[in-house]
Order: structure tokens, then sequence, then C-alpha cells
């Protein structure tokens, strides 16, 4: 009797363990992103290709402004996870790692670091006019992002045996993708100067328990590094673009050969 009610308990186990892996198995995204054609072009498919591509005279030193694009969608498909727009703490502080390698210039007088309230949805070059008012700045550097949060769950997860109890095997596979683009116009002729983007991929394994804190984790990390990237990629492209400043503001080739 002990035999057989052992045996029984044995094959109950191993169809409980069978069925915990797949119990729960599923996947469902999460995404946030910050457009910047949506922003300045509201309405439009794609912006009218501009007729004169030479570089405007701008006058330097430049005052520069940076802000984050209006957050134009949130959404997630497949779970019941609630997304949240990013603070504008996260923001601010992503502004001054710019703010670091922007005012290192001498052709660049001064870095205003915008507020999220000063720009609204689908605001447009209109908006950017009150915001030169307002700040002083002819130039801004307008960054967006788009961060899509992919997530298994289920897919090696399970319970085991061990010489001290159950052990839950993490089975969450989450994995972020995070791109960040940053645009300089030059606010009174509207035309573009440069652009630069960064991008990081956050790939890890938790469980159920602690998902929701890794997954918030995980989006941090995944701006961090695509931020270094972007500041990078914006260095190059500034160092790109002194020359032609230089140029075509009369000064002499050499008065800012330091930077």
């Amino acid at each position: 009797m002990k035999t057989n009610s052992l045996k029984h308990l044995v094959a109950l186990g191993a169809i409980f363990l069978g069925i915990v892996p797949l119990s729960g198995c599923g996947h469902y995204t999460t995404q946030r992103t910050s457009n910047i054609l949506t922003y300045l072009y509201p309405g439009e498919t794609q912006p009218a290709q501009p007729s004169d591509t030479s570089l405007p005279s701008i006058p330097l030193p430049m005052k520069l402004g940076v802000a984050f694009v209006p957050e134009s969608r949130t959404m997630s498909s497949g779970g019941d996870v609630k997304i949240e727009p990013l603070t504008e703490k996260y923001k601010m502080e992503m502004m001054h790692e710019l703010n670091a390698q922007l005012r290192q210039y001498q052709y660049i007088a001064l870095v205003e670091e915008i507020p999220s309230t000063y720009l609204k949805v689908g605001g447009s070059f209109a908006n950017l006019d009150q915001i030169r008012t307002m700040t002083g700045a002819d130039v801004i550097c307008l960054v967006s992002y788009d961060q899509v949060q992919f997530t298994d769950r289920g897919l090696a997860s399970g319970l085991y045996w061990t010489g001290c109890g159950w052990y839950f095997v993490p089975g969450e596979k989450n994995d972020t993708n995070t791109m960040m683009d940053a645009a300089l116009y030059y606010v009174p002729t509207r035309k573009p100067l440069l652009r630069a983007t960064g991008q990081s991929r956050v790939y890890r394994y938790s469980t159920p328990m602690n998902q929701s804190q890794n997954l918030r984790e995980d989006s941090e990390n995944g701006f961090k590094e695509a931020l270094r990237m972007l500041a990078a990629n914006l260095k190059e492209q500034l160092a790109i673009l002194k020359p032609r400043l230089v140029q075509g503001s009369g000064a002499s080739p050499g008065a800012d050969s330091a930077k």
C-alpha cells in the first residue's frame, strides 16, 4: 500500500511539474514612443523636402535649447501591464548628460534645458517659435525616443525540488529595445542642422514576483545605454557641423580651433 501511494504521489508530482512550466505561458508587448515628425508635422504623412538645403547663417556663439518631444503613444498588448510615461525628473537627468556634451563647444554660448510643459503635442514650429521667445534659444535640439519591451511568460520557468525545498527557476524573458534620436533645428528658418541616434538592447530573465521591477530597471538601463551612444554620435556630428558654422558666420576658421 505504501509503495502504491508513493507511486501515485510521484506520478501526481510529475504531472504537476509538467503543468507548472506551461501555466502562464504567453507573451505581451509594451511600447512608449515620442515621435519628432508627429510633433513637427502633425497630420502629415511626411514633411515636404526643402528647396534650399544650404546651411543658414547662424549668429555665433549660438544659444541652444534641449527639449524632449512630447510622448505620442504608450501601449500594451497581450498583458495587463500599465505603461507609465517617462517622468520629468528622468528627462531632466538625461538632458543634464547631453548638456555636458554640448556646453564644451565655444561656439555654443549656453544650453537651456527646456521643461516638457513648454512643448505641446503636435505643437510644430509655432510652438518652437514660442519657446524661442521665452528662452532666447535660436537652435533647438529635439530629443525623441521609441522603447519596446517584449515579455515571454513561462517559457523556461518551473518548480524544482532541492535540498532546501521547492525552488522556482526564473522564466520570464524580458527583451527591451530602445532607440533615441536628437535633431537640431534653426528655429528662425526651420531648417535642420544635424541628426544623431543612439540605441540599446537589454535582455534578461526574471521571476514573475519581481518582473515589474525588472522591467522598470531594464527600461532605465536601456535609456542610459542609448543616451551614451546618442551623446557620442552627437559629438561627432557637432564636430562636422562646426567648420560649416564658422564659415557661415564669416568668422575666421581658426578662431575656434580649440573646440
